[in-house]
């Protein structure tokens, strides 16, 4: 019989159902750990080789409210990642329908796929020390949640995902040279609670994604040249931080060169936190039925 230190170092991709199970079997608490039917409490997924936040319900009222709020975007969702190439605009969105092969789990954009949007912000671009390659580092909120969204609408867009096999194959061998697995990170959630208040949840960068920007140094591109771009080296690699700091708004103001370690605005989207979901009223009881008339008196 395992336990949770053999499945942690178990060297190979457990699932983490299991994981839950075994963490929580005995927590009186945590009353859907061994619920298969509740997906062990599991209110979404995040891909494989994606680190970062993830929600559970410890009871059934908990895990079908995360679940309705995911279903109806009431879950705020913001990722970091790093890409190929350099991405031109400061920030952006992309809206591509996503149409997913069960078959192969594969994602593609297709008309007959369903809706999904990203919105994207440049953090900072850079390069392998002495390369030419570069790479940006961003920051993507998505609306929907579609299988392998943030990882096939950047691609789509001509800027892959560093480590991404799937949707990388010609840059994915290169890639796990100097960064582990898929560059692709969870770092915040927001919800609401069943009590309708707001909670943020904020994921720090792991130790293997913040060693690979260490192999990296930031450069400044001259972005209105991209077939002969003028590059220059912003300064020697910054000490990668182990959190996430906050930077100015960069939507309404292009942000200063920062250190090596990415770092995000405070303003979240703007339709987020959204409104607490309303609570639903039992309905009035029904008036009471009127008296029964008065009995006729009796004929003299």
């Amino acid at each position: 019989t395992r336990d949770v230190h053999d499945l942690v170092h178990s060297g190979k991709c457990e699932h983490l159902c299991h994981y839950v199970n075994l963490k929580f079997k005995d927590d009186k608490n945590f009353a859907l750990s061994g619920s298969n039917e509740h997906e062990f409490g599991l209110a979404h997924r995040l891909d494989v080789d994606t680190s970062g936040a993830i929600m559970i319900g410890k009871s059934q009222m908990g895990f079908t409210h995360l679940r309705q709020s995911f279903t109806s975007h009431q879950v705020f969702k913001e990722y970091i990642c790093l890409v190929h190439g350099p991405v031109k605009k400061l920030s952006d969105s992309v809206c591509a329908p996503i149409l997913w092969n069960e078959s192969n789990n594969t994602s593609s954009i297709s008309d007959r796929g369903m809706w999904a949007k990203s919105m994207y912000t440049v953090l900072g671009r850079y390069r392998l020390k002495g390369g030419k390659n570069v790479f940006t580092l961003c920051r993507v909120i998505i609306i929907t949640g579609r299988t392998h969204q943030i990882r096939i609408h950047m691609a789509h867009i001509g800027h892959p995902l560093v480590g991404d096999g799937k949707y990388n194959r010609k840059h994915a061998q290169t890639d796990l040279m100097w960064c582990p697995r898929l560059f692709l990170h969870a770092w915040r959630l927001g919800f609401w609670d069943c009590g309708s208040t707001w909670h943020e949840v904020k994921a720090p960068l792991p130790r293997d994604l913040t060693r690979s920007l260490r192999t990296l140094e930031e450069i400044k591109l001259d972005l209105d040249n991209l077939d002969n771009p003028s590059c220059r080296v912003i300064g020697p690699p910054g000490q990668a931080k182990d959190m996430v700091q906050p930077l100015p708004n960069p939507v309404t103001a292009r942000p200063a060169p920062q250190p090596l370690q990415p770092t995000l605005p405070q303003q979240t989207f703007p339709h987020f936190p959204p409104p607490p979901p309303k609570a639903t009223q039992p309905p009035p009881p029904p008036p009471p039925p009127p008296p029964p008339p008065p009995p006729h008196p009796p004929p003299h």
